[in-house]
């Protein structure tokens, strides 16, 4: 018989699977299928995401912020197929990184406005100061800008 993973195995599983999937390993999860992770009835402390100093600097946001995520492709972009992203930062030139690292022909920088409440995770090991949302939580409030130069 197998046990069930404790909420601790569980979100640093979680954790290794969504950072995964920026390398393209699992890009085959869809926006649902990720809403259904992050809200799990069974586990829901999505603190233990994070590590000490990333806990410490989620719970130091008390007030809405700007966040910003970076999109670049050669063809189309169709948010209504493929969403708006989970992985946003509050680095603006980050995002503009993200925007036009891979030399696409159309870059498109988002932005928004969040509440504390909205923000699942913050990420901060890999230098990009990443803010972790339900998309669907704030489609409302993205404005999109094309940008031509990086």
């Amino acid at each position: 018989m197998t046990r069930a993973l404790t909420e601790q195995e569980w979100w640093g599983a979680v954790r290794k699977l969504y950072q995964s999937s920026e390398l393209g390993i699992l890009e085959t999860i869809s926006q649902d299928t990720w809403i259904e992770i992050f809200e799990n009835p069974k586990y829901t402390n999505t603190d233990l995401l994070m590590g000490k100093r990333e806990l410490q600097y989620m719970r130091s946001i008390t007030e809405p912020i700007h966040i910003y995520r970076g999109i670049g492709t050669d063809s189309e972009i169709d948010f209504d197929k493929y969403g708006y992203g989970f992985s946003w930062t509050t680095d603006i030139d980050r995002a503009r990184w993200f925007a036009g690292r891979f030399n696409c022909a159309n870059k498109v920088l988002l932005n928004a406005v969040v509440i504390p409440t909205q923000i699942i995770a913050v990420f901060l090991d890999m230098n990009e100061k990443e803010i972790v949302v339900n998309p669907l939580t704030i489609i409302d409030n993205i404005k999109t800008e094309v940008i031509d130069e990086i």
